[in-house]
């Protein structure tokens, strides 16, 4: 619109200044120009949505988070306050309804007239008189006997047993914590670095734009740390792979990895945050009788986002009990882990629903490490578990001890964060080991005598190492030893 006004304007200004062109062609041109403007205008239909840009896509993923967490906070606070009270105090209320009507209301002349049309507010206007709460205007000014009922109600107060039973107390106590936690939760979510909009779209217009058979692209997940792309294609050779590969590389600015699954007619291309180191594991556990279950668990496990956590839980007491009690604990740690909340985060929840279920004084300690392969750091916690041992390539060692006690004790969660080195290694285990045997430092020496065997061998020497020397007590034996390797 601007050119064709300037255009216009050149055009007036030559017609009223020189005789360099017939004022018959000026003109002409000028109406020509108005008319194309006109038409242009009409034809032109703007689209009824915005473009996306970088502030705008931040903005609608950031908001319906916020709306979700908001939501569910919401229904926290409702779920405190419409059932604070138990079972007990439910059926005292009733018998204390049914005794002021049966004394009041029943013979009262005005009770057939106020059954029909307010029965429901009349008791609720009881039950608040009972609970010393204030009563509708409606039952104040028609109610003929406010004052007697008043006396009974109070009475009636005074002999109701308002105590609530412990479960309920940990039941509301637990509401309360977790609206906390889950803020925590919104709050970390929000504050999450998601990738640019504009990078996505440019990612997006590349791919659509390549001679690839692309069918679609599915974003599971878009934040800079934590990201989960599917490239779906019909079924392609190795070749192509290759090409797509590198040319996915190329135009996706963070750095990432790619994993090929293939059906019989499809291949799918994921695409994960960049991993900087490999880990091997090793893992051994023996029960303190043969005839028992060993009572301590573990977990090992790598995530897409780039995380490898590994953990050891030990039930209190032994065999089938014991076993039970530890597997539940990882299974939930495990399930949790998917979120895209930090490990830190995810342990203070599952320490929290632990508490929940305290008062069946059922125990289990909790040694786990998280390894963000991607910034090569591990988070470490020990919640009544034994120490970890990171030994280096210098023949030196890092001692972490526990300060804390089992999962579902103490409200504030510790953990350690460490740099991981290459050829550095991590060496934790229940109780039944480092803090059973007499002589630390042999078990120790030991450790850096073999460093160089694989890690399922160094796990298998700990426990016979283990057995065969003396130990304070009996007790089952658990050891995770993990090998971190820099990719080069």
């Amino acid at each position: 619109n601007y050119i064709f006004f300037i255009v216009n304007l050149i055009l007036l200004i030559f017609s009223q200044t020189t005789n360099i062109f017939n004022e018959l062609h000026l003109y002409s041109l000028m109406i020509t120009s108005i008319i194309f403007e006109v038409f242009w205008l009409v034809c032109y239909k703007k689209k009824q949505f915005d473009k996306m840009n970088n502030n705008y896509y931040n903005y609608i993923i950031n908001n319906s988070i916020t709306n979700e967490y908001n939501a569910f906070a919401m229904f926290l606070d409702f779920f405190t306050n419409t059932f604070k009270n138990n079972k007990k105090y439910t059926e005292q209320m009733s018998k204390a309804l049914s005794c002021i009507i049966e004394k009041h209301c029943d013979n009262c002349k005005q009770q057939e007239r106020c059954y029909k049309t307010h029965k429901n507010e009349i008791i609720y206007d009881l039950k608040n008189l009972i609970e010393n709460k204030e009563t509708s205007m409606n039952f104040k000014n028609n109610c003929l006997s406010i004052q007697e009922i008043a006396k009974t109600a109070q009475a009636l107060s005074s002999r109701m047993i308002k105590e609530k039973d412990s479960s309920n107390i940990v039941l509301l106590a637990i509401l309360n914590e977790l609206k906390i936690i889950i803020k925590k939760y919104q709050t970390e979510i929000e504050n999450k670095q998601l990738i640019k909009g504009k990078s996505i779209e440019t990612f997006h217009n590349k791919l659509h734009d390549s001679l690839y058979d692309i069918k679609q692209i599915i974003y599971h997940k878009l934040f800079i740390d934590d990201f989960h792309i599917d490239v779906c294609l019909n079924k392609i050779d190795k070749k192509t792979i290759e090409e797509l590969s590198l040319l996915i590389k190329n135009v996706f600015y963070i750095g990432c990895q790619i994993e090929i699954n293939e059906s019989n007619n499809e291949t799918i291309l994921s695409i994960f945050p960049e991993q900087k180191i490999h880990i091997k594991y090793g893992y051994g556990s023996l029960s303190s009788k043969q005839t028992e279950l060993c009572g301590d668990n573990y977990l090992i496990k790598s995530y897409s986002n780039g995380h490898f956590l590994a953990a050891i839980s030990d039930g209190m007491g032994k065999g089938l009990k014991a076993y039970e009690d530890s597997r539940r604990v990882l299974e939930a740690l495990d399930t949790i882990s998917y979120c895209s909340t930090g490990i830190n985060t995810n342990i203070e929840i599952l320490n929290l629903l632990y508490i929940l279920q305290g008062y069946t004084e059922r125990y289990s300690t909790l040694d786990a490490v998280d390894i963000n392969r991607s910034t090569m750091t591990a988070n470490i916690f020990k919640l009544g578990a034994s120490n970890t041992y990171i030994f280096h390539n210098d023949l030196t060692y890092t001692k972490i001890e526990n300060n804390m006690l089992p999962l579902g004790i103490e409200e504030e969660i510790e953990y350690h964060n460490v740099k991981i080195k290459d050829g550095d290694m991590m060496v934790f285990s229940s109780d039944g080991i480092f803090e059973n045997v007499l002589e630390e430092e042999k078990i120790i020496d030991l450790i850096k005598n073999i460093r160089n065997e694989i890690p399922q061998k160094i796990a298998y020497a700990i426990l016979e190492h283990t057995l065969a020397n003396k130990t304070k007590v009996k007790d089952d034996m658990s050891v995770i030893v993990l090998k971190f390797e820099q990719i080069k």
